[in-house]
């Protein structure tokens, strides 16, 4: 076998675990219950996983429920800004993760339910009211009413210091062993086989007659569908009757879950039936779709998003509460953010969802490792139009400084797609040389997607002809 070849099977088999553990995370604190040993377990499990300093595991002592009162959260609350105070974190932190077995919901007001579970304006997620404490949002906490999320439709990196809020996420599930396979699939730099990767995007025809909030969210998955197909994703954007299932190798998913009428047809409780890559990230339009975590609860008139984390999703937002249809996360947002090749480095799930959503102290939650990204960088290789022959493809499709002369030693079929997936120029090599010169003088100026096949190996990065 080709010695380059050899040493680039090398650097592909190593690469993903190499760049998790490089990632810092210095600047996540871990919110664990001392009264709950799953809590303590998945706190542990998690911190060992990512290295994240022990003077940022929190300890607090409440009591193990999902739902607490005002009073219990003001308790919780003061524990956290106690120890990050006592121990000068405040400066270091950006982003706060609760574990399964801390509480989830703040139930102000005992005496309107629905169904069993608190209903109304007086109530918030245990994890959206944290993201406010010790910054200039803080006397926000425990009002009545959402705030605008600031860092909302933004395009950037995220800061506490800049945008005077945490970002919170969730580790939780049905089980412990649920929450720990959460960890496995999420985490930084997930490497990505864009030619097998799925977006579903699932529409209900039936909100396209209602409100015009309603419409608007079907809308927005026809939005983002076409930011991904121009981005060579596949993506498979359903607008009929049909709830889909059983999808393989789905990276997002976004559908009406229990709200699509025509999901209890085909499933229980709207499950897809999905089998997950890691990195993936899910959003559903339900109301109540992160009211439990309790695989005992019997409340069952809405889909959870619990049952995705069993399924194997690495991340998603739900709702502990009713929160209307303005606090549902945007995923024209979500997904174009998530999955932006034009960043200096990938947005994270937690800033993806963060941009994404409209407001904070109100009634959303977000499963899952915060600093979970896609491996998205692709060396961008230079040509000049109407020049002959002059572009050498070095196919290295993770890191930019290490250059791989091409083994030409066994066949190869080589690929260019516009960005909208259209083939422009391909070519057959039967092999017996150590590199490929193409010959793009034919092909305006633009940006392309060149594609190499060998053996079972599959490379692809960008083209950009000036």
């Amino acid at each position: 076998m080709n010695k380059y070849y050899s040493l680039l099977l090398l650097l592909m088999a190593f690469l993903p675990g190499h760049i998790l553990a490089q990632t810092n995370y210095n600047d996540v604190a871990v919110i664990v219950n001392s009264n709950s040993t799953v809590s303590l377990a998945i706190g542990e499990y998690f911190s060992q996983e990512r290295n994240i300093p022990e003077k940022n595991i929190i300890k607090i002592n409440v009591p193990e429920k999902e739902q607490i009162s005002s009073a219990e959260f003001d308790d919780l609350r003061q524990q956290v800004e106690d120890y990050i105070t006592a121990n000068n974190l405040l400066g270091d932190l950006n982003y706060l993760v609760t574990t399964k077995g801390v509480p989830l919901g703040i139930a102000r007001d005992s005496s309107a339910n629905w169904g069993g579970v608190p209903f109304g304006y007086h109530r918030a997620s245990v994890e959206s009211e944290l993201a406010l404490i010790l910054g200039p949002y803080a006397p926000y906490i425990g009002d009545s009413l959402a705030i605008q999320n600031p860092y909302f439709q933004k395009n950037e990196h995220f800061t506490r210091n800049k945008f005077g809020v945490f970002l919170v996420t969730r580790l939780d599930g049905y089980t412990q062993q649920d929450v720990f396979r959460l960890v496995d699939n999420g985490g930084p730099s997930q490497a990505v086989n864009r030619d097998s990767a799925t977006f579903v995007l699932d529409q209900a025809p039936k909100w396209n007659t209602a409100g015009q909030s309603y419409q608007q969210l079907n809308q927005r998955l026809g939005q983002v569908a076409t930011v991904l197909k121009a981005n060579n994703w596949e993506t498979l954007l359903n607008d009929d009757t049909v709830f889909v299932t059983g999808q393989r190798n789905v990276l997002g998913y976004a559908s009406w879950g229990s709200n699509d009428q025509d999901a209890h047809a085909v499933t229980t409780w709207a499950r897809p039936g999905n089998i997950w890559a890691k990195g993936s990230i899910a959003e559903t339009y339900v109301s109540t779709s992160g009211r439990s975590f309790e695989s005992s609860n019997t409340i069952g008139w809405q889909s959870r998003i619990a049952d995705l984390v069993e399924e194997g999703v690495s991340a998603v937002k739900g709702y502990v509460y009713e929160p209307f249809s303005f606090a549902l996360a945007d995923v024209s947002v979500l997904f174009s953010r998530y999955t932006d090749e034009d960043a200096d480095e990938p947005y994270n799930m937690a800033e993806s969802f963060g941009m994404a959503s409209a407001v904070l102290s109100w009634m959303d939650v977000v499963i899952g490792d915060p600093k979970t990204s896609l491996q998205l960088k692709e060396p961008s290789a230079v040509a000049k139009s109407g020049a002959g022959p002059s572009f050498r493809i070095y196919p290295n499709p993770a890191v930019n400084e290490v250059n791989i002369i091409y083994p030409a030693s066994q066949p190869i079929h080589v690929m260019v797609q516009d960005l909208m997936g259209r083939r422009v120029l391909q070519r057959w090599i039967d092999g017996g040389e150590d590199y490929l010169t193409l010959d793009v003088s034919g092909l305006s100026a633009g940006t392309y997607l060149v594609t190499l096949n060998l053996e079972n190996t599959s490379l692809r990065q960008k083209l950009v002809v000036r």
